[in-house]
């Protein structure tokens, strides 16, 4: 065997053996590519490579804007000791994207590992055609980001056309903006609040609710802004 191959696979392992000393984890699913409906319950798997703390705990992570922002899915989720393979049941939030991300990070050790996958797509056609059998099936989502810092999404569901509000207030019941006032068609809508009043000035820190109201019924969700 030549001297250079011989170097190069030494090189090797020891890269390698450096590596198994190390605390690692790999998120194997979901792997990006993957299109979920929301509402969907999925299990989220991940691999370690074992030598790390006996302290280590696991947190998980939920981007919808590709990783710009992230929401919390479950913070210490306990090790398994002695087990390669981890997973998390987790339900698919009610949005639309293309965009979205899973993170999953290995707390508790000097160093803080995680690992990042691919973008996978949720889509809500499941949710529309459950909508367009069940006429009662008048929602209101939670808001995407939340807490959010400066804009947050807001959806809502109808089973046939009318006029619609959704109005923003805080916690003292003042209104703060109006977001929508006017007909809509049957399906599923959005509308982006960007923190501001209907003065244009931006509000403060704090918990909001939104009211959406068509006719004689009303749904609310709270909120809440984080400067």
């Amino acid at each position: 065997m030549k001297r250079s191959s011989i170097l190069l696979i030494a090189l090797l392992s020891s890269l390698i053996l450096a590596g198994s000393a190390q605390a690692h984890v790999f998120l194997s699913y979901p792997k990006g590519g993957e299109t979920f409906a929301a509402g969907e319950i999925i299990e989220i798997k991940w691999q370690v490579w074992e030598n790390h703390s006996e302290h280590t705990d696991w947190d998980l992570f939920f981007s919808s804007d590709g990783g710009t922002n992230w929401e919390i899915i479950q913070l210490d989720i306990p090790k398994a000791p002695e087990t390669y393979n981890r997973h998390f049941n987790w339900t698919v939030p009610e949005i639309v994207t293309e965009q979205a991300l899973i993170r999953i990070l290995m707390d508790g050790t000097e160093e803080p590992y995680d690992s990042i996958r691919g973008v996978f797509t949720i889509d809500i056609t499941t949710s529309v055609l459950a909508l367009e059998e069940d006429p009662k099936n008048f929602t209101l989502y939670s808001n995407y980001p939340n807490p959010f810092n400066p804009a947050t999404t807001i959806e809502f569901s109808l089973p046939k056309a009318g006029f619609v509000t959704l109005v923003v207030y805080d916690i003292t019941g003042q209104k703060i903006s109006e977001l929508v006032s006017g007909d809509k068609m049957a399906g599923v809508h959005s509308v982006v609040w960007n923190g501001n009043d209907d003065t244009g000035n931006e509000v403060s820190s704090g918990i909001y609710f939104y009211r959406l109201q068509a006719g004689e019924v009303t749904k609310t969700q709270a909120m809440t802004l984080v400067r």
